[in-house]
């Protein structure tokens, strides 16, 4: 029997799931958490084989939770079920240590067959969304992007960073809004909050050119 904690914020979302995954003989739903700290103690206190995730909590991100439980031993699987097929998002979980990433929209036979693969030690990642990550520009940050990124993540003003990398302000600026646009996002705060929760500046130049994942097994 598979024992499944299912992490998500959403009520109607959260019994849909319960409902698909008890439908299986071979599956076991021992419970339903909310929130990344709500998952952390259920984790830490319940012998769990499957983490079903949404990536978006009301605390934080599935990603949090990875971190938080990364010392976990014997280490449960996470099948992250999310509604975004954000390429930055699939190479997270890829280097996080995720078992599997599918979109809410697939059946419910597949999601089912990915919580019964990843509880074997498989990968169950959809591979539509692996190429789409392997493929993203977003992915490739130049030298110069690192930099200034590393330069907002640490709070540092226009003006400190163009000392720090002996260029103009008007070149940071110039940088910083190019950033801003590339990335969907509004504001320095939002920039640097999200280059920490993905870990921008902790990958390779192209992480997810290394080996991709095999595809689901079929039943």
């Amino acid at each position: 029997m598979t024992r499944v904690l299912i992490v998500e914020d959403s009520p109607l979302v959260a019994s849909g799931m319960r409902a698909t995954l008890t439908g299986h003989a071979e599956v076991q739903v021992v419970g339903e958490v909310a929130s990344v700290a709500e998952a952390t103690v259920a984790l830490r206190e319940h012998p769990i084989d499957v983490a079903v995730v949404d990536v978006r909590l009301s605390d934080g991100t599935a990603f949090d939770l990875l971190r938080k439980v990364h010392d976990l031993d014997p280490h449960p699987a996470f099948l992250i079920v999310s509604s975004f097929d954000l390429a930055q998002y699939v190479d997270a979980a890829l280097h996080l240590g995720a078992s599997g990433y599918l979109l809410k929209t697939a059946p419910t036979a597949e999601i089912v067959r990915a919580v019964l693969t990843v509880a074997d030690g498989g990968w169950a990642f959809d591979p539509d969304l692996v190429r789409k990550a392997s493929s993203a520009k977003w992915l490739r940050l130049s030298e110069r992007d690192r930099q200034v990124i590393r330069g907002v993540v640490a709070g540092r003003s226009n003006d400190e960073i163009g000392v720090d990398l002996g260029i103009s302000r008007k070149t940071v600026e110039a940088h910083v809004s190019k950033l801003l646009l590339r990335f969907g996002v509004g504001s320095r705060v939002e920039l640097a909050a999200r280059a920490e929760r993905e870990e921008w500046l902790e990958r390779a130049e192209s992480p997810v050119e290394r080996s991709n994942p095999p595809p689901m097994s079929q039943p």
